[in-house]
């Protein structure tokens, strides 16, 4: 689930922009005027541009370029053109800023003009262009409020879901046994799927999405209800993804460790046990058993070595 994470965090940091377009520009044409004597061309000409025959035909076609000239190789952009697309992007917020405090101004002013055609409750008589203005003022600061707090959450929002994103990639190069392959494309033998899927589940009940509504749930609860968590925004976290994976991982190691110790003692009271057969003394048998014994079954039982004469 933690490359899910970067997915969804990828999915829902998604910038708005808008391109503002040049106005158009109006073509001026000139004006031919037939009327009058004719005029001759020489006596606008200065000393500096030389005779009238000297200027070139503009009729006349281009000489041909030449075959064996090379192509100029390109030239670096200076640091004024590799910075152009940032200067206009920040202009482009800047207007965006300036165009919506106009409206915002528009909307108290209208406002204004609303209300003195209106009845002040208060005083019974029509509201004076100071009330009207006060008022509206009120009013706009209110909205202003609202946008802020808006624009505020949106951000917290934002810098969460980059965490997140930052966290789940460390998990998929920091933790080997929650990585399935590596960034070759080959199979990790340190995945292990049983810790993966202890981890996927701890991660579901920490992830926290936001619905249309407004109500956050964690990832399993919207799962539970048939509904993708990927759908819809991604607001927090109750614990760290790679807290998380680094406390399975530990886990997964200890118990692996106490695992092997286990094994390691019974194997050494096994050897144990097998290097000295003589030690370990057979069960006694009951006194009805006894009876019913043969002397050499009666002599085992008992741990009775036979003397020769």
């Amino acid at each position: 689930m933690a490359e899910e994470v970067a997915n969804a965090v990828n999915d829902s940091a998604v910038q708005d922009t808008a391109t503002a377009e040049p106005a158009p520009v109006e073509e001026k044409q000139l004006e031919v005027v037939t009327e009058g004597p004719a005029v001759d061309a020489r006596q606008f000409q200065t000393e500096e541009e030389g005779p009238a025959e000297d200027v070139a035909d503009d009729t006349a076609e281009p000489e041909a370029a030449a075959d064996t000239e090379e192509p100029q190789d390109e030239k670096p952009l200076a640091p004024k053109s590799e910075n152009r697309f940032q200067k206009l992007a920040n202009e482009n917020r800047e207007l965006k800023q300036q165009l919506a405090q106009l409206t915002a101004q528009e909307a108290q002013v209208a406002q204004e003009q609303e209300l003195l055609n209106e009845i002040n409750p208060e005083t019974g008589d029509y509201f004076t262009p100071a009330e009207a203005e006060r008022l509206a003022r009120h009013q706009y600061l209110q909205t202003q409020q609202q946008n802020l707090a808006q624009q505020s959450s949106q951000l917290a929002v934002q810098q969460t879901q980059i965490q997140l994103a930052n966290e789940a990639s460390q998990v998929v190069n920091e933790v080997p046994l929650l990585r399935e392959f590596n960034q070759d494309g080959s199979k990790n033998p340190e995945y292990n799927p049983e810790v993966a899927a202890e981890y996927n589940e701890a991660l579901g009940d920490s992830l926290l999405y936001q619905l249309p509504d407004g109500k956050v749930y964690t990832a399993n609860t919207l799962i539970a209800n048939g509904i993708n968590p990927e759908t819809q925004v991604l607001v927090g976290a109750y614990n760290s993804p790679l807290k998380l994976a680094k406390l399975a991982a530990k886990a997964y190691q200890t118990a692996a460790v106490t695992a092997q110790i286990k094994g390691q003692k019974a194997t050494e009271k096994m050897l144990s046990q097998a290097d000295n057969p003589s030690s370990s003394k057979p069960a006694k048998a009951s006194s009805k058993d006894e009876a019913q014994m043969s002397p050499e079954e009666y002599a085992k039982a008992h741990g009775l070595k036979e003397v020769w004469q």
